[in-house]
């Protein structure tokens, strides 16, 4: 993922990279690069990049129903959904969580180890 780079979708470039492991994208609206912005987004089942199109103005939104969804490019798909505890995190996480229940355990049975009594 690179980010602040401009990308020049007048001169046919794609956020996505052809191995389709890189992207590259910038957020911000420019007058020099088209205005326009993407957005990597991250959901459990799917990556996917929003593209956002330049926006004239609220008034011509509501006035002349000028589309403002952006346009979604799916970079990847998984077919379940990711979930925390399938990732490094998680593994920490479940770490924690053991130790918590152990030091619990040891209070309850008055067993806690010299430096946790001072």
């Amino acid at each position: 993922m690179n980010g602040h780079v401009p990308v020049k979708v007048e001169k046919g470039e794609s956020p996505l990279k052809k191995s389709g492991k890189a992207v590259t994208i910038d957020g911000a609206f420019s007058q020099a690069y088209g205005d326009h912005g993407f957005t990597l987004v991250l959901e459990p089942q799917r990556t996917f990049i929003a593209t956002h199109h330049k926006f004239e103005s609220v008034q011509a939104a509501i006035e002349q129903g000028a589309d403002i969804v952006p346009s979604r490019t799916v970079v990847r798909e998984w077919d379940q959904p990711r979930r925390i505890a399938a990732s490094q995190r998680g593994k920490h996480l479940r770490l924690a969580i053991g130790r918590l229940k152990q030091l619990i355990e040891a209070y309850r049975n008055h067993d806690l180890p010299q430096r946790f009594l001072t």
